[in-house]
């Protein structure tokens, strides 16, 4: 078994296979994903939702979903600690997309303007226009829940 496998802890630095630091892991009851250590910047940090997409489905990644995003926003302080830890960069105060359009809980409205993201500044989840152009884009890789 190696680090990866048997760490607990909800927040933590992953490990290549050579034990150098690619990520961070996060793993809650249900949910398991590594955040890569920087941005895709392309030299901007201003994507809009369906660029960012784009730009993840020409890399072979994805960000996280809306799940994953209040998952990060609940641990966001160890997060940016770990992030460091690992020689990646803590997530900037701006806005971050994630892969998810909004669709209000509970309602049967869609509002196709408007993805999910993530709130760096205040670590928080909510809702903005996807066609605003200023997000920035961290790639996350979904693993499987561990038995």
């Amino acid at each position: 078994m190696n680090e990866n496998q048997i760490n607990n802890e909800p927040v933590s630095v992953h490990r290549d296979e050579n034990g150098n630091p690619d990520g961070v892991l996060v793993q809650t009851l249900d949910e398991r994903f590594v955040i890569e250590l920087h941005d895709i910047d392309d030299g901007k940090d201003d994507f809009s939702f369906d660029t960012a997409q784009e730009r993840l489905k020409e890399l072979g990644k994805t960000t996280f979903n809306k799940k994953q995003g209040l998952i990060l926003a609940a641990y966001i302080e160890e997060i940016n600690t770990a992030l460091v830890e690992a020689g990646g960069e803590p997530f900037a105060k701006d806005l971050y997309t994630s892969g998810e359009l909004y669709k209000p809980v509970g309602c049967a409205d869609y509002y196709g303007n408007a993805s999910w993201c993530f709130h760096g500044a205040g670590g928080c989840f909510d809702y903005d226009d996807r066609y605003d152009g200023d997000f920035r884009c961290r790639p996350v890789l979904a693993l499987p829940l561990q038995s």
